[in-house]
């Protein structure tokens, strides 16, 4: 029987180095919506196949 696997192979990273006093918060949500975000309207459209 066969299946069906998701992979996703998708993330940036932040190209600067901040302590939490410094958290660029526009940055950080730059990278949470790609990352994260990202990952789960992958995982919704492959869903559909599966």
């Amino acid at each position: 029987m066969g299946g069906l696997i998701m992979f996703d192979n998708r993330g940036i990273v932040s190209n600067s180095v901040q302590t939490v006093l410094e958290l660029d918060f526009a940055a950080f949500d730059r990278l949470f919506t790609i990352n994260v975000s990202g990952m789960a309207a992958c995982l919704k459209h492959a869903a559909r196949a599966m």
